[in-house]
């Protein structure tokens, strides 16, 4: 018993593994859409898919003259046609934002490989353009 609560302990807290978003099957991509509209693209490789379930996390913050004034991080989008409980692709991400210079992006990404059914937090800390 002594055994399975460390084990427990374990796999929760202790051993998580977490990748770096720079070697992964994630990209992201700032497209500015009119005036201050701006959306973010997560773009995942085939035999990957985001959790639907999962509690991804994206802060965003503004450097060099940019200022985020409204965003809509919450993913959405088509489920996987194989597996329901993974999104096919998100759809982008509307944001707000004024002034010219950088978006910093740090977020806690969850997916899958649906050929491995191996799912790992993804880390991605990164700097967008914006003109």
């Amino acid at each position: 018993m002594r055994y399975l609560v460390l084990f427990v302990y374990l796999t929760f807290f202790g051993l998580s593994a977490q990748v770096d978003l720079a070697d992964d099957p994630v990209s992201i991509s700032l497209v500015k859409r009119q005036n201050d509209q701006f959306e973010i693209y997560l773009k995942i490789k085939d035999g990957y898919a985001f959790q639907k379930e999962a509690p991804h996390r994206i802060l965003l913050a503004g450097k060099k003259g940019v200022t985020v004034l409204n965003a809509n991080l919450t993913f959405q989008g088509p489920t996987h046609p194989k597996k329901p409980d993974y999104f096919a692709q998100v759809n982008p991400l509307p944001i707000k934002l004024t002034g010219k210079g950088e978006l910093e992006v740090h977020a806690r990404l969850f997916y899958c490989s649906l050929a491995k059914n191996l799912c790992i937090p993804g880390k991605l800390d990164t700097t967008l353009s914006v003109e």
